[in-house]
């Protein structure tokens, strides 16, 4: 622009652009625009889209220091329009993840649409309370498990105390001892005094003091019983210890039929002693105790007994008994280890005695003798009632004990089964009782984990 643009204006131009007459119009006129526009921003009204809210579709996260809402909608598909611009949002994301939290760890995530969110939950505080009350729960169940095992051995402790007190020594020493069942021998007629009882039993040696010998030629002891004595009914009930003469007398055919004018019925016992015994073990059930009764006579021929075992019995076999009077012969079949029947090879194996459990005959209640019994009469073992009053030959069998319909004396009764087991359990600690080179059975219900 060159200075002879003013040499041409007027005087009253010149006087406008000295007061700035100009300039404070076109500030004016400015600033009267900007407040047409302020005016009509104001007048406009913005209505934000009406939205459903779920809880199961929608999470708000509402910031107590700011005056917004942030919404989360799980479906992808629906858009919403944010009312905050994108720096000023960026800024609160800045300042809100600098809010501390104490326990409390902020955990960001980011949905399909890129939009980041931050979520405040108590998830953190909820597993220290889990916790916690597992840690109490812990403490409490090992302090009650503590108490419950002190408990336990308590009544372990009295059970022990109290089986002990039950088994008495002289039961322990019958139940190891190597006591042999009496052999009874009937006489007619009856033998009245002591006298009469010992004549016979004299003659009775006397006449098989030879055939005894034959069979028994390393016996070398005196021939005789340990004690004898006549029972109500005039019979002689007579005990040994030596195996050889119990095992003779067993076998009815060593009996003279008439000593000194007396007709002699030996009774014997039902089993020889477990030395003379051997056990076949599962003989299947379609083979006949007459095929194994064969079997043996063909080795063996001595007097056998075949018993089938109750407690053995299955569908498809069972254990099987066998007495032997010769020990010879038992040995032979245990060395074999087998037999065989019906072309089937079946087990051999010792026989081992339970042990013996002392039952008194007046209460018919085990651990003691009629001696020491408290009982005022003798009770039947059928019925329970007085033994010397009615006749108890066909009385109803009920069990005194547990009122079941068995004798009292029989192994199903619970008190002979207590009885038996708490035998079997001080046995268990004090094996010093046991003789040398005796084996006892001990039954598969009482065994450690049977």
């Amino acid at each position: 622009m060159s200075y002879a643009f003013y040499d041409n204006m007027s005087t009253k131009e010149k006087d406008k652009i000295a007061e700035g007459t100009e300039l404070k119009e076109l500030s004016e006129e400015y600033e009267r625009k900007q407040k047409q526009q302020h005016q009509g921003q104001d007048n406009i009204k913005m209505t934000p889209k009406r939205r459903r809210h779920e809880d199961n579709e929608n999470e708000i996260i509402e910031m107590d220091q700011d005056s917004f809402q942030m919404v989360q909608n799980k479906n992808k598909n629906k858009k919403t329009r944010s009312l905050v611009n994108p720096e000023e949002q960026n800024i609160l994301n800045e300042n809100t993840k600098q809010i501390p939290y104490p326990e409390q760890k902020q955990n960001e995530r980011r949905n399909n649409n890129g939009r980041s969110m931050i979520i405040f939950n108590s998830r953190n505080q909820n597993e220290r309370y889990q916790k916690e009350n597992q840690n109490s729960y812990e403490l409490n169940q090992s302090s009650r498990n503590k108490k419950n095992v002190t408990r336990d051995l308590i009544e372990e402790i009295d059970t022990q105390h109290q089986s002990q007190r039950n088994v008495t020594h002289q039961a322990l020493q019958y139940a190891v001892g190597n006591q042999l069942p009496p052999l009874k021998i009937s006489c007619n007629p009856a033998v009245k005094n002591h006298t009469e009882g010992s004549n016979i039993i004299k003659e009775l040696f006397s006449q098989m003091k030879n055939d005894f010998i034959k069979q028994n030629k390393l016996y070398n002891r005196p021939i005789g019983f340990d004690t004898w004595y006549i029972d109500k009914q005039g019979s002689l009930l007579c005990f040994t210890k030596e195996i050889e003469l119990f095992v003779y007398l067993w076998d009815t055919s060593n009996y003279p039929l008439k000593i000194l004018n007396t007709i002699i019925n030996p009774i014997p016992p039902t089993h020889l002693p477990p030395q003379h015994s051997i056990i076949l073990k599962f003989v299947p059930s379609m083979i006949a105790t007459e095929e194994i009764e064969e079997a043996i006579s063909d080795i063996c021929q001595s007097k056998i007994l075949i018993v089938e075992m109750k407690g053995s019995m299955t569908t498809k076999s069972r254990h099987i008994r066998i007495d032997i009077t010769s020990k010879d012969e038992v040995r032979k079949l245990l060395n074999s280890g087998y037999i065989s029947v019906g072309g089937y090879l079946i087990e051999v194996d010792e026989f081992l005695a339970p042990p013996q459990i002392l039952i008194c005959s007046r209460c018919n209640k085990p651990g003691h003798i009629k001696k020491q019994c408290n009982e005022t009469y003798d009770k039947c073992r059928r019925c329970g009632l007085n033994k010397l009053q009615g006749d108890h030959l066909q009385c109803v069998i009920k069990c005194h004990h547990c009122n079941e319909d068995h004798l009292a004396t029989d192994y199903r009764c619970p008190i002979i089964i207590k009885y038996r087991r708490d035998l079997i359990d001080v046995l268990r600690k004090k094996p010093e009782l046991l003789p040398q080179n005796v084996q006892l059975f001990i039954p598969v219900e009482f065994r450690n984990g049977g």
